[in-house]
């Protein structure tokens, strides 16, 4: 199994044997980027609000020039959640759609004990059960996925069942 360069995430290769640790340890990992994201970012806006009252009160240059300086830290990701509720339909005719605000780079579905993670664009995604990976079908259309399986399960739409979506943005394009 390869291991991503910055944050040493699993990249399974076809041979892998998938275990479901790899991917608590993965999210675990992603938990904690996220985690130190969030406290960037309350800080920051600590910083901007005291900026604003300097801006509001006639800006100087020099305060224009930290507010920039503060708000080019703040990264190259925009994130986003979602969620939608299960109706228990299942297979192509009944797809799973979940519609972003725009085109994700990539996201995490997740509800019970299974979840799907994918890069954007992609034509099959890798849902994980209790028992392994199972992969389901796909498509685009502009920012809307939609996504079926063979059951409810698989296709993340168990009736009733809230699923959560995180989506992340690259904003630096």
């Amino acid at each position: 199994m390869n291991r991503t360069t910055k944050y040493k995430l699993c990249q399974f290769e076809a041979s892998d044997q998938v275990q479901r640790t790899d991917f608590n340890e993965d999210n675990a990992k992603i938990d904690a980027a996220l985690s130190g994201h969030d406290s960037s970012l309350g800080s920051l806006s600590s910083k901007i609000t005291s900026l604003t009252s300097t801006v509001n009160g006639k800006a100087s240059q020099s305060a224009l020039n930290t507010l920039k300086n503060q708000v080019a830290k703040l990264g190259n990701c925009r994130i986003e959640a979602l969620t939608y509720t299960g109706t228990g339909r299942h297979g192509t005719a009944n797809p799973t759609q979940v519609t972003f605000s725009a085109r994700p780079a990539f996201f995490i579905i997740h509800g019970l004990a299974q979840f799907i993670i994918g890069p954007s664009p992609v034509n099959k995604l890798i849902t994980t059960l209790y028992n392994g990976p199972v992969y389901c079908d796909c498509s685009w259309s502009g920012n809307r996925l939609s996504f079926w399986g063979t059951d409810a399960d698989t296709q993340l739409n168990h009736n009733g069942t809230v699923y959560t979506v995180i989506a992340l943005y690259a904003q630096d394009k």
